[in-house]
């Protein structure tokens, strides 16, 4: 009986097992995503960093800025037009130039809970994200905690970990709840002065860039920026050298085309388009 007893005890007590609460916003952390670039010929694959770029004061209100850069060498970074705050008991908040301040993060939460995010990067309305699992997941500096929420309205799950943040990347909190999609990002890996913390398993490595060969087409580089946009987006890319007028087309979340025309620039005007998430083509 005795066995028996202290077996039973070790089984039960492993999901208890206890760790203080990590901040999301470490001043040294590195997070690197990919953006998966629809194409009609297949799809390719873009990395660049985040980082937080030091303190600035909004209407009386401290955030850390973001910065990006596309560069792997990281020589060269560039305001992303993000702000982050958070606050002492895990909630994190977000706010893009321009636009009011939503919930993005609540690492307060627990099972049954629903977190009211609004995260103005994918959309202008709130979405109602229900925890619905917590569990313990073992990364590279240790044990962090995890969430998974959903939102009944759209069939994708949100995945986070307390610590490094959406496996969607750091500011694109949710984007997982409307399920995959090309155009998609991806958290490949995270660290700490260097140190990792996170690293993806389905990805080879921490820096992901692909072309797509198929047939007589080649694209060597596609970039698509800024993202999130405001007016006006840029595509770079060898393609254009050519001076031959090429087709881009937008839809939104229910696959509605929104924008489609043949051109030979480089700039697509989206002044005229509500704020929320498009897929390119």
């Amino acid at each position: 009986m005795k066995i028996f007893r202290l077996l039973f005890l070790g089984v039960i007590l492993l999901p208890l097992y206890s760790y203080s609460q990590e901040a999301l916003l470490h001043p040294g952390r590195l997070w690197t995503m990919v953006n998966i670039n629809c194409q009609p010929w297949g799809n390719s694959y873009t990395s660049h960093y985040i980082k937080l770029g030091g303190d600035t004061v909004i209407d009386g209100t401290v955030y850390q800025k973001l910065d990006y850069s596309t560069d792997e060498t990281q020589s060269t970074w560039i305001e992303y037009g993000g702000y982050l705050r958070e606050t002492p008991d895990g909630k994190v908040y977000y706010k893009r130039i321009g636009m009011d301040e939503g919930l993005v993060y609540d690492f307060g939460a627990t099972v049954g809970d629903t977190v009211h995010i609004l995260n103005t990067e994918l959309l202008p309305e709130p979405l109602q994200m229900v925890v619905i699992l917590e569990d313990s997941i073992f990364l590279e500096d240790g044990w962090h905690r995890m969430m998974v929420l959903e939102d009944e309205d759209y069939p994708g799950e949100e995945t986070w970990i307390e610590g490094v943040g959406s496996l969607s990347g750091l500011q694109k909190s949710c984007l997982n709840a409307f399920g995959s999609a090309c155009g998609d990002y991806d958290l490949l890996c995270t660290s700490d002065y260097n140190i990792d913390v996170y690293i993806t398993t389905e990805y080879p490595s921490c820096w992901y860039v692909t072309t797509r060969i198929d047939n007589d087409l080649r694209v060597d580089e596609l970039k698509v920026y800024p993202n999130p946009v405001i007016n006006t987006l840029t595509i770079e890319g060898d393609f254009l050298r050519s001076g031959e007028a090429f087709e881009i087309r937008l839809s939104d979340l229910t696959g509605r085309i929104v924008l489609q025309e043949r051109q030979t620039y480089p700039q697509i005007d989206l002044g005229n388009l509500k704020e929320g998430i498009y897929f390119l083509q």
